[in-house]
């Protein structure tokens, strides 16, 4: 996965503006529009991961 920070805002339907604020950490950002992000990287091949001895984490979804 290759994205750039405007292709992720893209996809999420968020400006530029407040997913580098997210990146960050400029400002307090709306859960809605963190929702809109993880479904955006999710669509594009990210995997999140719960706690699994070493804490909470993301990684590509593996290819069948």
């Amino acid at each position: 996965m290759n994205l750039s920070q405007a292709a992720v805002a893209d996809a999420a339907g968020i400006s530029h503006k407040a997913l580098w604020d997210f990146e960050n950490e400029r400002r307090a950002t709306k859960p809605d529009s963190v929702d809109k992000i993880r479904r955006a990287l999710e669509k594009a091949g990210a995997e999140f991961t719960d706690s699994n001895g070493h804490g909470p984490g993301v990684r590509l979804k593996r290819r069948p």
